[in-house]
């Protein structure tokens, strides 16, 4: 605890720490939407190309 003005307060590096977790996981929350977006269309698309008579398509993966 660090004693300021206004009373105790949490240690500024533990505060930092704390607020630098949540937006490292609201971001990373964030990209992983994107990625599995990103993945699902892919799939999807590689998909039709196979359908489609594309069979040399797939083996880009």
């Amino acid at each position: 605890m660090v004693v300021s003005s206004v009373g105790q307060v949490v240690a500024p590096d533990l505060l930092v720490a704390l607020v630098g977790l949540v937006v490292v996981l609201f971001v990373a929350r964030l990209v992983l939407r994107v990625v599995w977006k990103v993945a699902l269309l892919a799939l999807v698309v590689f998909g039709v190309l196979w359908v489609a008579g594309m069979p040399q398509a797939v083996a880009l993966l």
